[in-house]
Protein backbone atom coordinates (compact mmCIF):
# COMPACT_ATOMS: atom_id res chain seq x y z
CA UNK A 1 0.00 0.00 0.00
CA UNK A 2 3.07 2.38 0.16
CA UNK A 3 2.67 3.58 -3.44
CA UNK A 4 -1.10 4.59 -2.26
CA UNK A 5 0.26 6.59 0.39
CA UNK A 6 3.08 8.77 -1.67
CA UNK A 7 0.40 10.01 -4.11
CA UNK A 8 -2.35 10.23 -1.05
CA UNK A 9 -4.99 8.36 -1.99
CA UNK A 10 -4.40 6.73 1.01
CA UNK A 11 -3.78 8.75 4.68
CA UNK A 12 -0.84 6.63 6.40
CA UNK A 13 -2.96 5.68 9.28
CA UNK A 14 -4.90 3.87 7.38
CA UNK A 15 -2.29 1.61 6.70
CA UNK A 16 -0.59 1.35 10.17
CA UNK A 17 -2.14 0.54 13.62
CA UNK A 18 -0.30 0.91 17.44
CA UNK A 19 1.30 -2.67 17.54
CA UNK A 20 0.55 -2.78 21.50
CA UNK A 21 -2.81 -2.17 20.70
CA UNK A 22 -3.44 -4.62 18.26
CA UNK A 23 -1.49 -7.34 20.07
CA UNK A 24 -3.15 -6.96 23.89
CA UNK A 25 -2.38 -10.80 24.68
CA UNK A 26 1.21 -10.66 23.81
CA UNK A 27 4.61 -9.54 25.06
CA UNK A 28 5.87 -6.99 23.02
CA UNK A 29 9.81 -6.03 22.97
CA UNK A 30 10.70 -3.59 20.34
CA UNK A 31 14.26 -4.09 19.41
CA UNK A 32 16.85 -5.18 16.65
CA UNK A 33 17.27 -8.85 15.98
CA UNK A 34 21.24 -9.46 15.96
CA UNK A 35 21.73 -13.24 15.92
CA UNK A 36 19.61 -16.39 15.93
CA UNK A 37 21.00 -19.42 17.10
CA UNK A 38 18.30 -22.37 16.09
CA UNK A 39 20.67 -25.12 17.86
CA UNK A 40 19.61 -23.37 21.58
CA UNK A 41 16.52 -21.84 20.27
CA UNK A 42 17.37 -18.23 21.07
CA UNK A 43 17.59 -14.78 19.68
CA UNK A 44 19.86 -12.21 20.44
CA UNK A 45 18.32 -8.82 20.39
CA UNK A 46 19.27 -5.15 21.54
CA UNK A 47 17.25 -2.30 22.29
CA UNK A 48 17.41 1.33 23.13
CA UNK A 49 20.25 4.14 22.25
CA UNK A 50 22.78 2.02 24.38
CA UNK A 51 21.92 -1.21 22.39
CA UNK A 52 21.37 -3.19 25.30
CA UNK A 53 21.42 -7.28 24.59
CA UNK A 54 19.15 -9.48 25.41
CA UNK A 55 18.69 -13.34 24.91
CA UNK A 56 15.64 -14.24 24.17
CA UNK A 57 14.53 -18.19 24.32
CA UNK A 58 11.80 -19.67 22.34
CA UNK A 59 9.65 -22.83 21.59
CA UNK A 60 8.79 -21.84 18.66
CA UNK A 61 10.30 -19.16 16.07
CA UNK A 62 8.33 -17.49 12.86
CA UNK A 63 10.88 -15.76 10.53
CA UNK A 64 9.49 -12.78 9.09
CA UNK A 65 12.44 -10.84 8.59
CA UNK A 66 12.22 -8.22 5.55
CA UNK A 67 14.41 -8.07 2.49
CA UNK A 68 16.90 -5.38 2.58
CA UNK A 69 17.70 -2.52 -0.63
CA UNK A 70 20.60 -3.38 -2.62
CA UNK A 71 22.40 -1.23 -4.65
CA UNK A 72 24.96 -3.42 -6.72
CA UNK A 73 27.63 -0.91 -6.48
CA UNK A 74 26.47 1.68 -8.62
CA UNK A 75 28.01 4.82 -8.70
CA UNK A 76 25.98 7.85 -6.42
CA UNK A 77 22.89 5.09 -6.31
CA UNK A 78 22.78 4.79 -2.63
CA UNK A 79 22.81 8.64 -1.86
CA UNK A 80 20.95 9.64 -4.36
CA UNK A 81 17.95 7.61 -4.91
CA UNK A 82 14.60 6.99 -3.30
CA UNK A 83 13.22 3.88 -2.32
CA UNK A 84 9.75 2.16 -1.37
CA UNK A 85 10.49 -0.25 1.93
CA UNK A 86 8.80 1.55 4.31
CA UNK A 87 6.25 4.19 5.08
CA UNK A 88 8.59 6.82 5.45
CA UNK A 89 9.78 6.36 2.40
CA UNK A 90 6.49 6.63 0.33
CA UNK A 91 6.47 10.32 2.37
CA UNK A 92 9.58 11.39 1.30
CA UNK A 93 8.68 10.33 -1.97
CA UNK A 94 5.52 12.63 -2.06
CA UNK A 95 7.54 15.75 -0.76
CA UNK A 96 9.74 15.23 -3.00
CA UNK A 97 7.56 14.96 -6.09
CA UNK A 98 5.64 18.23 -5.06
CA UNK A 99 8.92 19.48 -4.16
CA UNK A 100 9.99 19.36 -8.35
CA UNK A 101 6.75 20.80 -8.97
CA UNK A 102 6.92 23.44 -7.12
CA UNK A 103 10.57 24.19 -8.34
CA UNK A 104 9.30 23.84 -11.76
CA UNK A 105 6.82 26.32 -11.83
CA UNK A 106 9.40 28.81 -11.50
CA UNK A 107 12.73 27.66 -12.68
CA UNK A 108 14.92 30.42 -12.19
CA UNK A 109 18.22 28.60 -12.17
CA UNK A 110 17.30 25.30 -12.85
CA UNK A 111 16.34 24.00 -16.38
CA UNK A 112 12.53 23.05 -16.32
CA UNK A 113 12.88 19.40 -17.86
CA UNK A 114 15.32 17.97 -15.75
CA UNK A 115 12.67 18.76 -12.33
CA UNK A 116 10.12 17.13 -14.52
CA UNK A 117 11.18 13.96 -15.50
CA UNK A 118 11.06 10.76 -13.22
CA UNK A 119 12.27 7.54 -13.23
CA UNK A 120 11.65 4.33 -11.52
CA UNK A 121 14.29 1.10 -12.04
CA UNK A 122 12.32 -1.81 -11.63
CA UNK A 123 9.99 -3.89 -13.83
CA UNK A 124 8.47 -5.55 -10.45
CA UNK A 125 5.32 -4.82 -8.32
CA UNK A 126 6.72 -2.20 -6.63
CA UNK A 127 8.35 -0.57 -9.46
CA UNK A 128 4.73 -0.81 -11.75
CA UNK A 129 2.51 0.00 -8.46
CA UNK A 130 5.07 2.99 -7.60
CA UNK A 131 5.21 4.27 -11.34
CA UNK A 132 1.33 3.90 -11.93
CA UNK A 133 0.71 6.34 -8.73
CA UNK A 134 3.00 8.63 -9.20
CA UNK A 135 1.51 9.36 -12.93
CA UNK A 136 -1.58 9.95 -11.50
CA UNK A 137 -0.49 11.81 -8.85
CA UNK A 138 1.41 14.63 -10.84
CA UNK A 139 -1.09 14.57 -13.62
CA UNK A 140 -3.51 15.83 -11.30
CA UNK A 141 -1.20 17.93 -9.77
CA UNK A 142 0.03 19.80 -12.66
CA UNK A 143 -2.93 22.22 -13.79
CA UNK A 144 -2.44 23.93 -9.81
CA UNK A 145 1.11 25.06 -10.78
CA UNK A 146 0.46 27.58 -13.91
CA UNK A 147 3.61 27.55 -15.60
CA UNK A 148 4.01 23.62 -15.92
CA UNK A 149 1.99 22.02 -18.40
CA UNK A 150 1.04 18.03 -18.61
CA UNK A 151 3.01 17.15 -21.57
CA UNK A 152 5.92 18.23 -19.94
CA UNK A 153 6.09 15.87 -17.43
CA UNK A 154 8.21 12.50 -18.15
CA UNK A 155 7.94 9.55 -16.28
CA UNK A 156 9.98 6.32 -17.14
CA UNK A 157 10.10 2.97 -16.42
CA UNK A 158 13.33 1.00 -16.50
CA UNK A 159 13.34 -2.44 -16.85
CA UNK A 160 15.67 -5.21 -17.15
CA UNK A 161 13.86 -7.96 -18.29
CA UNK A 162 12.57 -7.86 -21.93
CA UNK A 163 8.82 -7.78 -20.05
CA UNK A 164 7.53 -5.99 -16.83
CA UNK A 165 5.72 -7.91 -14.12
CA UNK A 166 7.47 -11.45 -14.43
CA UNK A 167 5.63 -12.93 -11.57
CA UNK A 168 3.06 -12.74 -13.80
CA UNK A 169 2.52 -14.92 -16.78
CA UNK A 170 3.79 -12.85 -20.33
CA UNK A 171 0.22 -12.26 -21.55
CA UNK A 172 -0.68 -10.21 -18.40
CA UNK A 173 2.86 -8.28 -18.04
CA UNK A 174 1.95 -7.64 -22.09
CA UNK A 175 -1.11 -6.18 -21.26
CA UNK A 176 -0.01 -4.06 -18.08
CA UNK A 177 2.74 -2.31 -20.42
CA UNK A 178 0.32 -1.28 -23.32
CA UNK A 179 -2.52 -0.25 -20.49
CA UNK A 180 0.58 1.90 -18.93
CA UNK A 181 2.29 3.32 -22.22
CA UNK A 182 -1.52 4.50 -22.69
CA UNK A 183 -1.33 6.38 -20.06
CA UNK A 184 1.59 8.14 -21.44
CA UNK A 185 4.23 6.47 -19.26
CA UNK A 186 7.88 5.20 -21.36
CA UNK A 187 8.81 1.85 -20.34
CA UNK A 188 12.59 1.07 -21.36
CA UNK A 189 12.83 -2.95 -21.52
CA UNK A 190 15.87 -4.71 -21.47
CA UNK A 191 17.87 -1.86 -19.74
CA UNK A 192 20.39 -1.52 -16.97
CA UNK A 193 21.14 1.36 -14.62
CA UNK A 194 24.98 1.94 -14.70
CA UNK A 195 24.73 5.38 -12.95
CA UNK A 196 22.59 7.89 -11.89
CA UNK A 197 22.19 11.39 -13.94
CA UNK A 198 18.61 12.22 -13.64
CA UNK A 199 16.70 14.37 -10.34
CA UNK A 200 14.54 11.80 -9.96
CA UNK A 201 15.33 8.17 -9.47
CA UNK A 202 12.97 5.62 -7.25
CA UNK A 203 14.72 2.38 -6.90
CA UNK A 204 12.99 -0.94 -6.32
CA UNK A 205 14.98 -3.33 -8.81
CA UNK A 206 17.16 -4.90 -5.99
CA UNK A 207 16.77 -6.26 -2.80
CA UNK A 208 18.14 -9.25 -0.84
CA UNK A 209 17.12 -11.44 1.67
CA UNK A 210 17.53 -9.92 4.94
CA UNK A 211 21.67 -10.77 6.40
CA UNK A 212 20.38 -12.74 9.51
CA UNK A 213 19.77 -15.71 7.03
CA UNK A 214 23.02 -15.73 5.57
CA UNK A 215 24.48 -17.02 9.03
CA UNK A 216 21.77 -19.63 9.57
CA UNK A 217 22.37 -23.60 9.26
CA UNK A 218 19.41 -23.82 6.44
CA UNK A 219 19.17 -24.83 3.19
CA UNK A 220 18.91 -21.88 1.10
CA UNK A 221 17.50 -21.40 -2.59
CA UNK A 222 19.07 -17.46 -3.60
CA UNK A 223 19.18 -16.36 0.31
CA UNK A 224 16.26 -17.47 0.97
CA UNK A 225 14.76 -20.67 3.12
CA UNK A 226 12.69 -23.19 1.39
CA UNK A 227 9.17 -24.26 3.22
CA UNK A 228 6.95 -26.76 3.00
CA UNK A 229 2.95 -25.80 2.02
CA UNK A 230 2.52 -25.18 5.77
CA UNK A 231 5.88 -22.61 6.26
CA UNK A 232 7.36 -24.92 8.09
CA UNK A 233 11.37 -25.39 7.95
CA UNK A 234 11.77 -28.94 7.44
CA UNK A 235 15.29 -29.56 8.92
CA UNK A 236 14.59 -27.16 12.26
CA UNK A 237 11.18 -28.52 14.10
CA UNK A 238 9.00 -25.47 15.30
CA UNK A 239 10.36 -23.30 13.20
CA UNK A 240 8.53 -21.52 10.21
CA UNK A 241 9.64 -19.17 7.76
CA UNK A 242 7.05 -16.65 5.70
CA UNK A 243 7.17 -13.71 3.35
CA UNK A 244 10.85 -12.50 2.20
CA UNK A 245 12.58 -14.99 4.38
CA UNK A 246 10.88 -17.97 2.63
CA UNK A 247 10.44 -19.97 -0.83
CA UNK A 248 6.75 -21.58 -0.77
CA UNK A 249 6.60 -24.23 -3.55
CA UNK A 250 3.49 -23.90 -5.76
CA UNK A 251 1.90 -27.52 -5.51
CA UNK A 252 0.23 -26.93 -8.97
CA UNK A 253 3.05 -25.62 -10.95
CA UNK A 254 5.86 -26.80 -9.28
CA UNK A 255 7.53 -23.58 -9.17
CA UNK A 256 7.67 -20.82 -5.71
CA UNK A 257 4.97 -18.54 -5.47
CA UNK A 258 5.96 -14.50 -5.04
CA UNK A 259 5.89 -13.60 -1.55
CA UNK A 260 3.27 -11.43 -1.09
CA UNK A 261 1.04 -14.72 -1.63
Amino acid sequence: MLHEVAPTDLDSTNIVSPIRRLLRRVTFFHGESDAIDLEQRRVEVSHGHENYSHASPYDYLMLALESTTTFYNIPCLADRALTMNSLSDAIELRNHLIANLEEADYACGTPRAPLLNFEVAGGGFAGVETIAAMNDFLREAVPFFPHNRNNMLRLILVNSGKAILPEFREKLGTYAQRKLTEQKLEIHSNCQVTAVTTNTLVWTAGISPHALLDTRPCQKVRGRIPVNEYLEVPEWPDVWALIDCAVMPDLKTGTSRPPTT
